[in-house]
């Protein structure tokens, strides 16, 4: 791995060991409000606005790549919701430790 990429992801680990709390992604209410209001956004534009075929075609590309989206964020969710348990097993020293060899190499 190159040198300045160790550095800054472990800057960012060390970062993270000290958050308590795991963000907004994590929590279990994202999802639902982003699917909700996505799927009222959809609905909205299909009952109020005369859509032609290419119109349609353009919501039914952009719902997938909004659910693609979704599937990513769900990812990222549960892996946030995993990180509490595995920062206990994270050696803080050892991390400081290999960022001043880094630093001063």
């Amino acid at each position: 791995m190159d040198p300045k990429q160790e550095i800054k992801y472990l800057e960012t680990m060390l970062k993270k060991l000290d958050v308590e709390k795991a963000g907004f992604v994590a929590s279990k209410k994202y999802n639902s409000l982003v699917s909700t209001f996505l799927a009222i956004l959809i609905l909205v534009l299909i009952y109020f606005f005369d859509i032609s075929d290419f119109e349609m075609w353009f919501l039914i590309i952009g719902a997938l790549v909004i659910g693609v989206v979704l599937g990513i964020l769900s990812y990222w969710k549960l892996a946030e919701q995993q990180w509490p348990m595995l920062k206990l097993h994270i050696n803080k020293e050892s991390v400081k430790h290999r960022l001043d060899e880094l630093k001063n190499t």
